[in-house]
């Protein structure tokens, strides 16, 4: 739903708003149409210096793997290591508007996944270096 929501902002040239805005709405209509017992959840706003992302990252972890936690535990771990690799910054090599720019599109595609983020991020560094070579 997140991926679509980005998706439609982008063909429509429209930036949606903060996932965290909507996240709740979404897991309402994924427990009906599952049937499932309706289970308020709440998340918070992520900012930039990754504060509260391992709330976020819980909760989502619940969401997808309820009765998986073995699945929960590797997501979260893999998350947690994502959120370090973030936290690094700038490559010494990029201008703070390439890294600016690439973090940017990272958070707008992935909003709530920072393992996509961090491989989003290393996709276009290594592509604006080739670019660089050119």
């Amino acid at each position: 739903m997140l991926q679509f929501l980005n998706d439609l902002g982008d063909i429509l040239d429209l930036k949606p708003e903060n996932p965290s805005g909507y996240i709740e709405d979404i897991e309402k209509l994924r427990n009906l149409i599952l049937g499932d017992e309706i289970v308020e959840i709440s998340v918070p706003l992520v900012d930039s210096d990754y504060a509260d992302a391992d709330n976020v990252i819980k909760q989502q972890a619940e969401i997808e793997w309820k009765d998986d936690y073995n699945m929960r535990f590797h997501y979260i771990e893999e998350q947690r290591s994502a959120i370090e690799k973030l936290k690094k910054g700038k490559p010494s090599d990029l201008t703070e508007i390439e890294f600016r720019r690439i973090r940017e599109r990272a958070e707008h595609k992935w909003p709530l996944d920072y393992k996509m983020r961090v491989y989003e991020e290393e996709q276009q560094i290594e592509s604006l270096r080739k670019l660089k070579n050119i």
